[in-house]
């Protein structure tokens, strides 16, 4: 939204967790088509939480794996899907430089997923890694 609809992101802007373009598409689309198989992301819960989360904080924090896996497996089968076949063709990148407002990108350090190499894909402006 940002890149496209600058006047509405003016003052500052935070993303957490992302990246602009989130590669292979085949794997959200083969996750959208398991989801759609077993009429539920529970089929897909323990995979996207071993990517959320790490071993270690997962075993210190079984409660809340167990109230995470709970929201993923509660979620609508073809809602879920869709958001996975909208990631997979999800690419911004050209609309970065575009984007004005001083930016905070957040990604977690330790997860297999959102390592801090996502953030080289980020508006311009200074850089700091915590």
């Amino acid at each position: 939204m940002a890149g496209h609809q600058r006047a509405r992101a003016d003052r500052s802007l935070v993303v957490i967790c992302t990246a602009a373009h989130l590669p292979p598409a085949t794997a959200w689309r083969e996750r959208a088509a398991a989801v759609r198989a077993a009429g539920s992301p529970e089929v897909v819960a323990d995979v996207v939480l071993g990517r959320w989360f790490t071993g270690p904080y997962a075993a210190a924090h079984p409660d809340g794996l167990a109230r995470h896996r709970a929201m993923i497996a509660g979620t609508a089968s073809e809602g879920y899907a869709g958001c996975c076949e909208a990631i997979a063709d999800l690419d911004v990148r050209a609309g970065l430089p575009g984007i004005a407002a001083p930016t905070l990108v957040i990604a977690a350090g330790r997860t297999r997923r959102s390592r801090r190499a996502r953030t080289r894909d980020r508006p311009g402006g200074p850089r700091r890694a915590l």
